[in-house]
């Protein structure tokens, strides 16, 4: 269908995201490799950091190895845009919104 920006598989695109965390800080711009195996690779201005990813369908879930954080983000995309909701083990909440790396 013409104009559909449906997609199905997250697996080796790349998306740059805002997280908006309540009382901050909110100032830098991550963005997540999705590689094959549902591994995640979190690039922000100060770490790199290893996680793990699944989807189904257009629904994405996805945790980064950061103790005693433990990020869990989970949203929706498709092959222009990703959001949603996180949460952490030290009870941080956010939204994030962002789109995916043009080549």
């Amino acid at each position: 269908m013409p104009g559909c920006t449906k997609s199905t598989s997250i697996e080796g695109k790349t998306y740059y995201y805002q997280c908006y965390w309540e009382g901050g800080p909110n100032d830098f711009s991550p963005y997540g490799e999705f590689k094959a195996g549902g591994v995640l690779v979190h690039k922000d201005d100060t770490a790199t950091i290893q996680g793990t990813w699944t989807n189904v369908e257009e629904t994405v879930t996805w945790v980064l190895n950061n103790p005693p954080k433990n990020t869990r983000f989970r949203g929706t995309f498709d092959r222009k845009h990703l959001d949603g909701n996180i949460t952490d083990d030290l009870g941080g909440k956010a939204f994030f919104q962002g789109s995916i790396k043009r080549d």
